[in-house]
């Protein structure tokens, strides 16, 4: 793991940024886990991890990774993921509650190298998998989630945290996806080659970070993601086919509505099964979702769409009614599509009539198996 740290000029053209990722090992730097997310979340005490509690889990196993910027003979942490070691289903894992970026160092890919040197920890004690929770209705979260990590969702949590002070959507209550990131699957493999690749070409956002030499290797828990993908808002924004509200099955693949095509297996995705997938809910042309159709309307084998807004939070400053409204129609259809045996897979931007919205690509469980191995 030991590599040279990146280096890159700040805004101060005298000084240069070093940043390196490891783990948070003394005492004042869990303590600077604590001011950090105050200043992310706007926590209370109350809602703090305590340095005591990660100490504790770093001592059994959990993973505490820092990124540290080092300047002038000092150092200081500007982001960090914190996970415990879980059991889920019979098998071990970490469950990664906090994830969190200094907000004046956003835009610098430091959330997606964290989550990298927390799967290389992750790899080298045993463990294939992480999970995490985000709120499904933050369309940040999930382009980074699904699309640039390569998760899966099988649980959907309703109001899982309850009135939850720092949560930025808590007066739509704290529903969450529970995300699964098979570390050694073909298809995160393939995400991170493909990262590495636009990283190559200069494609990847302003830095690529290393680990450093002494390393190893959002908050999550609240689904308030602060790690700020550097190329939110670049990717391309074409096709993808969708079958007809009222029909049986869909229109073969090429006959469709909108695609992020920047990643080349996305519409074979979509299409694996030639069967085009099916809208349940719809971004209206207001604020409003418009619920096309329900997850029983699909045919045997086909995949469907749930799409949200591009900011909820911009929805709910104008309209707490729509922001609500959001909430229970995509409560209801992820329940219900979750129940009957679902996989949320993908998340794509799309755009319609100049409106930028997300979409989650749901498949059934059965053509997915490839996805967990």
């Amino acid at each position: 793991m030991a590599q040279e740290p990146f280096s890159k000029e700040r805004m101060n053209p005298t000084a240069e940024l070093k940043i390196y990722i490891r783990k948070v090992e003394d005492l004042s730097e869990f303590r600077a886990a604590e001011l950090l997310q105050k200043e992310v979340w706007g926590s209370g005490d109350l809602d703090v991890v305590p340095c005591t509690e990660m100490i504790a889990v770093r001592d059994v196993g959990g993973a505490v990774i820092g990124a540290f910027d080092r300047a002038e003979n000092r150092e200081s942490l500007v982001g960090f993921v914190y996970g415990f070691v879980g059991l889920e289903a019979g098998q071990l894992t970490i469950h990664s509650h906090l994830a969190a970026v200094k907000p004046s160092y956003r835009g610098l890919n430091l959330g997606y190298r964290l989550k990298l040197a927390q799967r290389e920890l992750a790899l080298s004690q045993g463990i294939d998998r992480i999970t995490w929770t985000f709120d499904p209705l933050q369309s940040l979260n999930a382009h980074f989630n699904f699309r640039k990590l390569g998760v899966v969702a099988d649980q959907y949590k309703i109001n899982y945290y309850g009135e939850e002070p720092s949560a930025l959507l808590r007066a739509i209550e704290t529903d969450r996806l529970w995300v699964s990131w098979w570390l050694n699957s073909d298809r995160v493999k393939q995400r991170i080659e493909e990262r590495a690749g636009l990283s190559e070409r200069g494609c990847d956002g302003p830095l690529t970070l290393a680990l450093s030499p002494d390393g190893e290797g959002r908050k999550e828990g609240t689904g308030v993601n602060c790690l700020a993908p550097s190329d939110e808002g670049r990717s391309n924004l074409s096709v993808y086919p969708l079958a007809p509200v009222g029909g049986e099955g869909g229109r073969r693949p090429g006959e469709g509505a909108n695609q992020d095509s920047s990643h080349p297996h996305a519409l074979a995705d979509l299409t694996s099964n030639q069967i085009a997938p099916r809208l349940l809910i719809q971004a209206g042309v207001g604020d409003s979702p418009e619920v096309l159709a329900s997850v029983d309307c699909c045919a045997p084998g086909q995949s469907c769409l749930i799409e949200i807004p591009e900011n909820i939070r911009a929805v709910q400053e104008r309209s707490h009614q729509a922001a609500v409204d959001w909430r229970e129609a995509t409560r209801n259809t992820f329940c219900a599509a979750l129940a009957a045996g679902y996989l949320v897979t993908d998340f794509f931007r799309v755009s319609r009539q100049g409106k930028r919205v997300g979409a989650y690509l749901l498949q059934p469980v059965a053509d997915c198996q490839e996805m967990l191995k």
